[in-house]
């Protein structure tokens, strides 16, 4: 049997981190998608997750990506009070 290389712990940090990053850079690019495309109409979380090309909403419900289920959210409550 052959032993594999599980890699170093400092690498898989810095994996995790850089993975947390990409994924927070497609999800503000898909929010201002949105802002530019549909501005007038209500955004659903999951359309912002789909569009960004993940696979779930679990980097969307990290606690690090709350400013953009804030964005989000204020976007849809300035929409409830316009209407």
């Amino acid at each position: 049997m052959k032993k594999m290389t599980r890699g170093s712990h400092q690498g898989l940090l810095r994996n995790r981190e850089e993975t947390k990053r990409l994924n927070t850079e497609a999800l503000w690019r898909q929010v201002q998608l949105l802002r530019k495309e549909k501005p007038d109409t209500l955004w659903s979380f999951k359309e912002v997750w789909q569009g960004a090309g993940l696979k779930s909403n679990v980097a969307l419900d990290s606690p690090w990506n709350a400013s953009i289920k804030e964005a989000v959210a204020e976007h849809n409550r300035l929409l409830r009070e316009q209407a």
